[in-house]
């Protein structure tokens, strides 16, 4: 009976030992397991970030290169604008030129006469007088006298002038004194 008891104790030992085993087995197999799954979080975690870094410098090389694009594109544009800008302001230093060339200005204020533009588009020579001014303001000028005349002329003689201006035409009377003989 003893060692019937010891027998049974033996056997019941040797079944915890298997059982103990099994379940050691169970456990290391879960531990590898829990390591490999360990492992491909790790590497897929390496793996997502080497992903977002390379995503992220794919992103930032791609804006340079937007940026690039949009740089030559608004320097075209601004040496465009710069180009047109030159252009008109040629066009308006013309044009100003233009006004110049048409409009005719008199050194002194006063009455126009013997006007020889007379109709639109009338082109001059260089050395041809267009017109003559009388100027409005004190007038000075030096009057040839005949010989038949001279004898009625006196230093400070109010006097209107007469002088014809063409050939059959009323000429041009102008209220004057003579200053000096």
């Amino acid at each position: 009976m003893q060692f019937q008891q010891q027998q049974e104790k033996v056997q019941t030992g040797a079944a915890e030992v298997a059982r103990l085993q099994m379940e050691q087995t169970r456990l290391l197999q879960q531990m590898e397991q829990i390591d490999q799954e360990k492992a491909q979080a790790q590497a897929q975690s390496l793996n997502t970030s080497a992903t977002q870094h390379r995503e992220t410098l794919d992103q930032i090389s791609q804006n340079q290169q937007r940026i690039t694009e949009i740089d030559s594109q608004l320097t075209k544009v601004i040496m465009e604008n710069e180009k047109k800008i030159s252009e008109l302001d040629n066009r308006v230093n013309q044009t100003r030129l233009t006004l110049d060339y048409q409009e005719l200005r008199a050194p002194v204020d006063g009455v126009v006469f013997e006007l020889k533009a007379k109709n639109p588009g009338f082109v001059a020579e260089a050395s041809a007088s267009l017109l003559k001014i009388v100027p409005s303001k004190r007038l000075t000028a030096k009057v040839y006298i005949t010989n038949q005349d001279i004898g009625f002329v006196q230093k400070k003689l109010q006097k209107a002038l007469n002088s014809p201006s063409k050939a059959g035409s009323n000429g041009c009377r102008c209220p004057d004194r003579f200053l000096s003989l």
